[in-house]
């Protein structure tokens, strides 16, 4: 589903699709690790886009 809507968004350039590995959707929001580089991903997006 991800992979589509990701397709899908166009009315920006600025995008990306912050991929965990071995990770499921609902492991993202709890298991510490998972967080941990989500976070790093995600913050490293909003300081460059967001400029």
């Amino acid at each position: 589903m991800a992979r589509g809507t990701y397709a899908l968004a166009q009315a920006t350039e600025f995008k990306v699709m912050p991929l965990i590995e071995g990770s499921t959707h609902i492991e993202t929001y709890w298991k510490p690790d998972y967080v941990e580089q989500a976070m790093v991903k995600l913050s490293s997006f909003f300081i460059d886009t967001l400029r």
